[in-house]
């Protein structure tokens, strides 16, 4: 996988033996035109191998999700191609102490990235068992951003203490209506707020 990607894609961070099902078309007076006008499907398979520049196993004990390497298990996922955007929603990839969804696309003839890569831990205990951190990669193939997305697992970790939490707030600040004056923002969006940035410190102290 690494020497067809590296080739087609210029791609060099995957390692690992691999199948790949592609059907695809495309033209034009020239690569790029011809990248972007792409259209297709496919489906790909691969054993055990490494994804370099990120280590989802070392994200679920600190919000740093960059450097390392990820050795997986099995990845399989299927595509679609049109317009030169490779669309997956449904990426599955196993690993010794998690597994790790992923859906998102990638722009083939402008060679950038917006996917989300969410990891499940599966090992049992107070502290990490079934905490899912969904990772967020956009930017050039070359350099990506990688970035731990709080919001979202916030979304997917609390979602019964979030609404808890947020009548309790939305609750206090209608009895009580400590707004500041120059404070512009609705009711509504003080909650989000509030409630947003405690959550992130109970996120937090999972990961110390």
């Amino acid at each position: 996988m690494r020497d067809l990607l590296e080739d087609t894609a210029g791609v060099t961070r995957f390692t690992g033996d691999g199948t790949a099902e592609v059907s695809f078309l495309g033209s034009g007076q020239s690569v790029d035109a011809i990248m972007r006008s792409l259209s297709g499907a496919g489906v790909l398979t691969m054993g055990r191998g490494t994804i370099a520049g990120i280590d989802l196993d070392a994200l679920l004990g600190s919000v740093d999700a960059e450097g390392g390497s990820t050795v997986f298990d099995s990845v399989e996922a299927t595509f679609d191609i049109a317009g030169g955007v490779l669309r997956n929603d449904d990426l599955l990839m196993l690993l010794p102490n998690f597994n790790a969804t992923g859906a998102g696309q990638v722009n083939l003839g402008a060679r950038t990235l917006d996917y989300t890569v969410t990891p499940k831990a599966l090992r049992v205990n107070a502290a990490r068992g079934g905490l899912a951190v969904p990772v967020r990669i956009t930017g050039p193939w070359a350099d990506p951003e990688i970035k731990a997305d709080l919001r979202a697992a916030i979304d997917l970790n609390f979602a019964e203490e979030k609404q808890r939490a947020e009548d309790v707030v939305r609750q206090k600040i209608q009895e009580e209506l400590n707004i500041a004056p120059d404070d512009s923002r609705s009711t509504e969006d003080i909650v989000k707020d509030e409630l947003e940035n405690a959550l992130k410190r109970e996120l937090f102290k999972l990961f110390d």
